[in-house]
């Protein structure tokens, strides 16, 4: 799982010209919200999925800093935090849908030998071009700060409307995206470790790369 490569949203083309998730109410006693720090870790004790609809009641997606040397040499971006709602629905014929709305929150640093004849007001700009504000919410917005170097934080609202088929083994949850539509949940980028436990549904995964660790972990509700 590559959480950080799969969701920054800071596009080499738009800077080519440039110089170069609080704590559940449940008996998962973890915090399943991002907060700049890594996301929780679920047990694998796996249990049987009942089928239903069930409500996103935490969800969590985070990555350590990573290379963006394709950016420009030096720079740097990562997952902060997530915001995700919506709903979960398993059927009784091992399929799935998931709809919601997500905010995605990510950081670029640029340090100031990428810099050069660039403020980080045109940064931001680049980042988030005033045409995707005409939405309600807007598509994504940017804010970057500093002297010399530049800091950023940029957020993407997306709407997600996938299905497809699960499994359920050995404590091991497995979603395959059948709608080829771009899941930014993540979800189905690799399998996750699950534990039921009455009316609920915990899940995470994590992985550990050459730069740093990425991770999801999300609590679901049987409505």
């Amino acid at each position: 799982m590559k959480c950080a490569g799969r969701i920054l949203t800071f596009s080499i083309v738009a800077l080519s010209s440039l110089s170069c998730g609080g704590s559940a109410t449940s008996g998962f006693a973890q915090d399943f919200h991002s907060d700049g720090g890594a996301c929780a870790s679920v047990p694998a004790c796996g249990g049987s999925i009942t089928p239903g609809t069930y409500t996103i009641s935490a969800f969590c997606e985070h990555s350590d800093p990573t290379s963006e040397d394709g950016i420009c040499q030096g720079a740097t971006g990562s997952v902060s935090a997530t915001n995700l709602t919506g709903t979960l629905a398993f059927s009784d014929m091992a399929g799935y849908t998931l709809e919601g709305t997500q905010t995605i929150y990510s950081l670029l640093f640029m340090p100031a030998s990428c810099m050069t004849g660039t403020t980080c007001s045109d940064l931001a700009q680049r980042l988030a071009p005033s045409d995707t504000a005409n939405t309600s919410p807007p598509s994504s917005t940017a804010s970057c700060s500093g002297t010399g170097s530049c800091s950023c934080m940029k957020a993407e609202n997306t709407i997600i409307d996938v299905s497809g088929h699960y499994s359920a083994l050995d404590g091991a949850l497995t979603f395959t995206n059948l709608t080829n539509s771009n899941d930014t949940s993540g979800i189905s980028a690799a399998p996750l470790s699950y534990c039921v436990s009455g009316n609920q549904i915990a899940m995470s995964a994590t992985s550990h790369g050459g730069t740093g660790s990425a991770g999801i972990a999300m609590l679901l509700t049987r409505q």
